[in-house]
């Protein structure tokens, strides 16, 4: 028979070991649920059990308190590999069941609407024999919990501690971006997950939360000791800055091999165990863990950004050596670029709803569309940036300049939406991101800010979930008769080149390709690149993951609009989506 499990406390939520009586963090007894007399009904799934007539059970990977994590195949989709998670509920009191029935399709429900490189996709979730069953993306990897039982003195270096926490702000900073916000608050190392290639991905959304405003609590105050901040056994509702204090911790731990949990809200001074620690990285991690979550940093954009000053302040902790560029190619791919609709038809779009009919749509010459339509008042105001925000986002680029525009992505606001269906292109709001697609490959398509910019750095989270480059016009005419285009693509290339319209000839022609290359710091496939470009004059440094991989100069345009693109390369359809962009005002 089983022993008794008491994975919570009913009152303060917090977690136990299973032989506790009293709660180790508020002192009320805890009750414990007992688990099946049968251990039949925990038994595993043999190998080769076929689950929905579809996933075959390889091996398990992972054991926990309510089931197993399977490495299994996906016999309809050429057995590619998969994780299935299984839940077993079997025993428990009707009140168990329920919260943990709820807690597991709530995550299953979480993931299957979230798309980032630090996240396990969710396939499907379902119920076979009494037992849910959840279907994710295979990970090759282990957590950081186990990772550091197998290192010395159980910390890392502290090179890989910032390269994981930059990881985690990432995507930690995505889940805060959702509409309304989605807050971890379980963020430690047995949470983390580690490939061999040092990707980190964040699994275990069991409980996480919906921000909901005007909500006074959390339905029910789950955490871990050590790791979760004292407002979330409170009775108030989590903010993103719980997820700030447990990151916080998690760094500790890896830098220090001290484990949070041993000494609930009480960190020895870090300085203390690491006396070799930059000072500025100590600041921070003693900022995330302000029992006040209002002293915590604003957000995990600020976390991330001071991570990679204080990398930058410490060239040997770069995770990429020194990148030499190479010659710029003497010859360009190739790209059929066709007329703009003028300014007045895509304010006519707009008036009939937005969308080009099939009379306007036919035009056989129109292989480009490019929208610009005005935005409300309301999204302008939304998008602006406030006295706050200008101050607790300061610019990370040189020169510095003043914050004009923040804005999440994730739902209409600044950025203009429109149609093309006559050659694929498409911009909308999807998934809360900004998703722009297009299908013909013998064109790009892009959308617009609607304000005019001389002098101004632009940055933006990028994710090419198809095909080929994504990337920013900058400095665009009216009737987009000249701009900058800066793509980085999915093979970790880039390029920066200057069009000009020919208006006898309705197409575009790169008038100079200044710059093209492939850089190291560019991450391949469907992974996220946050990228960069500084307008100063007729200099232009252009940036991918905070590392500067260009500066140019060019003086064809000194001001105009700024858009967001997806161009098709070798493979399409190209989709792009973006998220967080913020754009500093230059002098």
């Amino acid at each position: 028979m089983s022993t008794p499990t008491s994975p919570f406390c009913e009152h303060c939520g917090a977690a136990n070991e299973a032989q506790a009586t009293y709660c180790s963090f508020c002192g009320y007894p805890v009750q414990k649920v007992q688990p099946a007399n049968d251990d039949a009904d925990k038994s595993g799934l043999l190998a080769e059990t076929l689950l929905k007539e579809r996933y075959r059970i390889i091996k398990p990977v992972g054991q926990g308190g309510m089931g197993t994590v399977y490495r299994a195949q996906d016999t309809e989709l050429n057995d590619r590999a998969v994780a299935v998670k299984e839940m077993i509920v079997s025993g428990l009191n009707p009140k168990a069941v329920s919260e943990a029935t709820e807690a597991f399709t709530r995550e299953a429900t979480l993931l299957a609407a979230l798309q980032h490189p630090n996240l396990p996709g969710v396939f499907e979730h379902f119920q076979e024999d009494g037992r849910w069953y959840m279907v994710m993306s295979f990970i090759q990897g282990e957590t950081l919990e186990a990772y550091l039982t197998r290192t010395n003195r159980n910390k890392l270096p502290l090179s890989e501690v910032l390269s994981i926490s930059k990881q985690l702000c990432t995507v930690l900073h995505y889940l805060h971006s959702q509409y309304p916000p989605i807050i971890f608050r379980d963020v430690k190392p047995a949470n983390i997950m580690r490939a061999p290639d040092g990707q980190i991905y964040l699994i275990d959304f069991g409980v996480a939360r919906r921000f909901k405003p005007g909500q006074k609590k959390d339905t029910t105050p789950f955490g871990s000791i050590g790791y979760a901040p004292p407002e979330q056994f409170n009775k108030t509702q989590t903010t993103p800055r719980a997820d700030i204090y447990s990151l916080g911790a998690t760094m500790y731990q890896l830098l220090s091999g001290h484990e949070p949990d041993t000494t609930p809200f009480h960190f020895p001074p870090l300085q203390s165990l690491e006396p070799t620690m930059p000072t500025k990285l100590v600041a921070l991690i003693e900022q995330m863990l302000d029992m006040d979550e209002m002293k915590r940093p604003l957000n995990m954009l600020i976390v991330e950004q001071r991570l990679q000053e204080i990398s930058a302040d410490n060239p040997s902790l770069q995770a990429f050596s020194a990148f030499s560029l190479p010659q710029p190619a003497k010859q360009k791919r190739q790209r059929a670029l066709r007329t703009v609709l003028m300014l007045s038809l895509a304010i006519a779009c707009l008036v009939v709803g937005g969308f080009l009919g099939d009379g306007i749509g036919s035009a056989s010459t129109i292989n480009n569309y490019q929208t610009n339509f005005y935005t409300t008042a309301v999204a302008q105001d939304h998008a602006t940036a406030t006295a706050q925000q200008i101050a607790a986002l300061p610019d990370p680029y040189s020169p510095k300049g003043t914050l004009a525009l923040v804005d999440p992505l994730n739902q209409a606001n600044a950025w203009q939406e429109g149609s093309a269906p006559n050659i694929g292109g498409n911009c909308q709001y999807k998934n809360n991101a900004f998703q722009i697609s297009q299908t013909n490959a013998a064109a790009y398509h892009t959308c617009d800010e609607s304000n005019t910019y001389t002098n101004f750095a632009i940055q933006v989270d990028m994710t090419i979930l198809n095909g080929g480059c994504g990337g920013l016009n900058l400095r665009e005419q009216p009737n987009y008769e000249q701009f900058y285009k800066f793509d980085v693509c999915s093979d970790g290339t880039y390029d920066f080149a200057h069009y000009t319209y020919i208006s006898s000839s309705d197409d575009f022609t790169i008038n100079t390709l200044i710059v093209t290359g492939k850089s190291s710091y560019i991450k391949k496939g469907i992974q996220t690149n946050t990228i960069a470009v500084t307008a100063n004059g007729s200099n232009f440094d252009l940036y991918v993951n905070g590392q500067k991989i260009e500066s140019v100069s060019d003086n064809s345009d000194k001001a105009g609009a700024i858009g967001l693109t997806a161009t098709p390369m070798k493979i399409y359809p190209t989709v792009v989506t973006y998220q967080n962009a913020l754009i500093w005002a230059l002098p």
